[in-house]
């Protein structure tokens, strides 16, 4: 259980605290939905493939 919340501070250090240190104000404001884009994309991309359009617990 620990290693869960530790990879979640880890998440949080590199995809939010790392690059909010190496982007301007305005490029950091781009920075959060285009990083959202992207894990939706991802989501989707993971059910297309491998989940095979499973459509979870619903």
């Amino acid at each position: 259980m620990v290693a869960f919340y530790r990879l979640i501070d880890l998440a949080y250090f590199v995809f939010y605290a790392w690059p909010s240190g190496y982007l301007s104000h305005w490029g950091f404001i781009a920075y959060r939905p285009l990083l959202t884009a992207t894990g939706i994309a991802a989501a989707w991309g993971i059910m297309r493939g491998p989940g095979r359009g499973y459509d979870g617990m619903n």
